[in-house]
This record gives C-alpha cells, structure tokens and sequence, in this order.
C-alpha cells in the first residue's frame, strides 16, 4: 500500500519541524561545549542534532 502523497507546504513545514528541533540540540552543545563536566551530553546533543538534520534533508 503506497503512502500518501503530502502537500508541498505540509513537506515544508514537517522540514521546518526538524530544522528546529536539530537546532536546538545544536545550540545545547554551543553553551554547554566548553564545560568539561557536560561533556556526556554535549557528546548526546550533537548525535541528536546530526540526526535531526539528516531526517530533515532526507523528507
């Protein structure tokens, strides 16, 4: 069974979903990179932010 096809604008707005969410994450390990003590979640925040910005050029 095929997926529905989605509306341009719908497909633009789920990307500019993810784009935001990536940079969130993005801007976590920004603040947070230059404390030794976060350096488990920084390492997290980065992982998470590549990914979200892969499924973003992926959609």
């Amino acid at each position: 069974m095929p997926l529905p096809e989605r509306a341009a604008g719908e497909m633009d707005g789920l990307v500019a979903d993810w784009i935001r969410k990536a940079d969130l994450d993005f801007n976590t390990v920004v603040r947070l990179a230059p404390e030794d003590a976060f350096r488990d979640v920084v390492v997290f925040h980065a992982q998470q932010a590549v990914e979200k910005y892969l499924t973003a050029s992926l959609i």
